[in-house]
């Protein structure tokens, strides 16, 4: 689900107290990237001349 422990924390009090709530779902980001790639549309190449196969 992408959550981790920090998104629990409360926020601190006071001004001069950081606020390290920072988090990255990197699952998510690997999966959609490996997503992209198996369904993404093929590349094509078009040109105004004949094409060899490459």
């Amino acid at each position: 689900m992408g959550k981790q422990a920090i998104q629990a924390k409360p926020e601190p009090q006071g001004i001069n107290k950081p606020y390290n709530k920072v988090t990255t779902n990197y699952c998510r980001n690997i999966t959609e990237n490996f997503l992209g790639y198996l369904v993404g549309k093929d590349i094509t190449y078009n040109s105004d001349e004949d094409i060899e196969e490459i």
